[in-house]
């Protein structure tokens, strides 16, 4: 694990400790989870199937008279020719790592002497709390074929987890994911990845052909220069140079700049020279920050050829994570190495804040990367408001009948195990007829009840919105700030619940909200759209805004900022998928003419709207989101849909069933066969914060 992520150890499942310990369990998602038992003794288990007690096993530490019935069984698992080329390999990360205190940590599981399965790991020095504790990174899990199906891999893992002090893992799967947390593991929060596009002609041709990438190189190339800019701090004190050798230097460094990190693994000279100088199977280069001579940080680098695409990867950047000009110099030198190698794309993992600004400062982007293959969440956000808003007539009238539907779409989606979020108008807040519904469902607890404002119907209100049909960022300030406040007292008052998260009408959100929004003590909008574009109509237009959760800027709500709030975009991309820089100049085409023309072409915008999208386009889109590891699906349509008439996709009864069936079948798939969980969106605010 790199430097910083943050956790807090959590209590055995056991017995709870008298005092705090080291651990807790350390996987997730995206990080790691935690354990803090170290007795180190063989043991006796049961293996246990639903056919009943299969035998009893004993599971222990290995010794180094083990490795040749290892080598077999992970032949009879993976095949031989892998077993052999992985000898060198296998020797070095488990005989030869520095900081084991014996043996090698490889638990094995036996059965009359047979060997049936192991769980390996990688033991680390963890500096955690102003010390440092005894860790081990959990590697992998094998499990001879005979012996699958009696939840042996989950007692080998047990069994590991309980002989350290803390047990780290990633969840890089859904099944394993599940298995962190079904053992009780913490989630220690996401490991995000940066990326940042070098040679964006070989980008384009590889995503695109080679004819076609030609020509969009170009603008692909000016769209990133502006959208990530790369700044560069003034260093003139940092020396960087390659580096020698890993030498007493390195010590020292790790001694001045480990308090400044939460969480980090011990990086000597004796541990750097093992994983970086000693590796078999990758060649690694470093360089070195100086400043006056001293060492005062290093960068560890590699470059691989990846389908077609040379990927350079920032293995590890390390100093004070004070020192910004340090690691700004390092984070040049290696851009430019890779420059010079031929690098089209370098990516980072970012395990602490620090770092994270830093990577920004060089026109890094986050990207979706592949820590974030655990479960991930189905937001379902409904735009509760009056019957027919798109119509002159409807904003006159105000009806709420569409609220008498609302327990039955409530129950539909719980079906699923999702919890929606109603963003409610004023009237739908303060009208009785649909007070009541909203009252009941706030009171059952499956919901969360939010705010989203249309300026013609919150007071203090003008005549002339009405007609206008205004957007709300349009509005003076002091009045969004007087609206804004009327309806979040309305909807606290009538509903016995204060709102925390926020959609604005027609998604007229700018940074001038987000200081409101914070004041009134929201913590979530979702009112981004990436493929929105009504500029012509007076309206925002979110070109370039990640797909992904993210707090956004004051001043340019689709970059991210320093905001408190957490936006959570509407889930919206093109398809056939695009390189984000060329979605981002397609987001900025309006609809007509632009739009329908390449919709000819099969070029079109696929939303999770089961009143806009197709339900094959929605769910090859959720397959897609799904495998780029998408941490959320965010949902959205209007409470007033599902009553006939009550909005233009829905005129009659035919068309509210043929809706409602959509949004089943997707949330059938989102949940089923993706392994999507429901939540809210404060419930999931709260989770990503964790």
């Amino acid at each position: 694990m790199g430097p910083g992520a943050p956790a807090r150890p959590r209590k055995t499942r056991r017995r709870p400790p008298t005092r705090p310990r080291a651990g807790g369990r350390a996987a997730s998602r995206w990080g790691a989870l935690q354990s803090e038992n170290s007795t180190r003794a063989s043991r006796g288990s049961l293996v246990v199937s639903p056919r009943g007690v299969l035998a009893v096993l004993s599971i222990e530490q290995r010794g180094l008279g083990d490795a040749e019935d290892l080598f077999r069984l992970y032949g009879s698992v993976f095949g031989e020719a892998l077993t052999e080329a992985s000898r060198r390999r296998w020797e070095w990360q488990y005989l030869e790592n520095p900081v084991r205190d014996a043996g090698p940590e490889i638990w094995v599981a036996r059965e009359d002497g047979r060997l049936l399965g192991q769980y390996a790991s990688m033991p680390v020095r963890l500096w955690w709390g102003a010390r440092e504790v005894r860790s081990s990174w959990g590697m992998d899990v094998f499990v001879a074929a005979q012996a699958r199906g009696r939840g042996l891999g989950a007692q080998l893992f047990t069994a590991w987890s309980d002989h350290v002090d803390v047990a780290l893992g990633l969840g890089l799967t859904p099944s394993s994911y599940g298995l962190f947390k079904k053992l009780r593991y913490h989630d220690v929060g996401p490991v995000p990845l940066f990326q940042k596009v070098l040679d964006a002609g070989a980008v384009a041709r590889r995503r695109l052909g080679r004819v076609v990438g030609a020509a969009a190189a170009p603008v692909l190339r000016l769209a990133l220069a502006a959208r990530h800019p790369e700044r560069r701090r003034r260093a003139d004190d940092v020396v960087v140079q390659p580096a020698a050798g890993f030498t007493a230097e390195y010590d020292a460094l790790w001694e001045r700049a480990r308090a400044s990190y939460a969480m980090c693994v011990r990086r000597d000279r004796e541990y750097l020279g093992w994983k970086y100088a000693r590796c078999p199977h990758r060649r690694y280069d470093v360089l070195e920050a100086r400043r006056g001579g001293t060492l005062e940080g290093f960068a560890v680098s590699r470059h691989e050829d990846h389908r077609g695409v040379a990927l350079g990867w920032i293995v590890d950047v390390f100093a004070d994570t004070a020192d910004h000009a340090a690691k700004d110099a390092l984070l040049g030198a290696v851009l430019d190495s890779f420059r010079a190698a031929g690098v089209a794309r370098a990516q980072a993992f970012a395990m602490n804040a620090a770092l994270a600004d830093d990577l920004r400062r060089r026109g890094f982007r986050r990207h979706r990367g592949p820590m974030r293959a655990g479960a991930p969440a189905v937001l379902v956000g409904i735009d509760t408001e009056a019957d027919d808003q798109w119509s002159a007539e409807g904003r006159r009238e105000m009806g709420v009948r569409n609220a008498e539907r609302l327990p039955a779409l409530q129950a539909l989606v719980e079906e699923y195990g999702v919890r929606p979020t109603y963003v409610v108008t004023w009237e739908m807040a303060t009208r009785p007829q649909s007070a009541s519904v909203l009252r009941a469902l706030a009171r059952s607890g499956r919901c969360e009840i939010g705010a989203h404002l249309h300026p013609w119907s919150s007071p203090p209100f003008r005549p002339e919105d009405l007609a206008a049909h205004t957007y709300p960022h349009n509005l003076p300030p002091e009045l969004l700030l007087r609206q804004l406040t009327e309806l979040t007292g309305a909807i606290e008052t009538e509903l016995g619940v204060r709102p925390t998260t926020y959609r604005a009408g027609r998604n007229g959100f700018d940074g001038g909200t987000l200081p409101i929004l914070e004041r009134l003590g929201y913590t979530v909008d979702t009112s981004v759209d990436p493929l929105f574009n009504e500029r012509r109509k007076g309206g925002m237009r979110f070109a370039g805004a990640p797909i992904v959760p993210y707090h956004p800027d004051y001043a340019d709500v689709c970059r991210e900022g320093a905001s408190r709030i957490l936006e959570i975009p509407i889930t919206a991309a093109t398809s056939p998928a695009l390189p984000k820089a060329v979605e981002s100049a397609y987001a900025r085409l309006p609809a007509i003419p632009w739009r329908g023309a390449l919709k000819r072409f099969g070029l079109r915008p696929v939303w999770l709207r089961p009143s806009y999208t197709a339900l094959p386009d929605m769910l090859a889109f959720a397959d897609r989101l799904r495998r780029a590891g998408a941490p959320c699906f965010n949902l959205i349509f209007h409470s007033s849909e599902v009553l006939p008439g009550g909005s233009p996709y829905t005129p009659d009864e035919k068309s509210v069933a043929r809706f409602l069936d959509s949004l089943r079948r997707l949330l059938a798939h989102l949940t089923g066969e993706l392994g999507a969980v429901g939540r809210t969106y404060a419930e999931f605010a709260r989770e990503w914060a964790g």
